[in-house]
């Protein structure tokens, strides 16, 4: 309809609005598929340590070596070795719980204990 046919001020404003709200309508449907900001990496991450690493403590379970996660109540691996066979030293420290903080001291805990 050309400019000098319209009565009406608003329906001058109406073809700019309607094309106003298509634009930003567009716009957002499009940002929707840009990828999310994601959480920078730690940096307080030791050398050989991984970012997903959970803390594994050592303990006596039933009379044999366990491995737990974090604060689980339940080991995440039991080992077919017995306690009662392990040095003194070794049971005490199962007492209070070995920490691995780590996975290289996880390994090497699990090498010691096993062998």
């Amino acid at each position: 309809m050309p400019w000098n046919t319209i009565k009406n001020e608003h329906d001058r404003w109406l073809p700019a609005v309607i094309a106003c709200l298509i634009l930003i309508g567009g716009a957002l449907w499009a940002g929707s598929f840009l990828p999310t900001e994601s959480s920078p990496p730690p940096t307080n991450v030791a050398k050989n340590e991984s970012p997903a690493f959970t803390v594994q403590t050592f303990r006596e379970w039933h009379g044999q070596v366990a491995r737990f996660e974090g604060d689980s109540e339940l080991p995440a691996e039991i080992y077919d070795v017995a306690v009662a066979s392990l040095p003194d030293e070794i049971r005490a420290q199962l007492t209070a719980g070995i920490v691995a903080n780590s996975e290289d001291e996880l390994l090497l805990w699990i090498e010691n204990l096993t062998s």
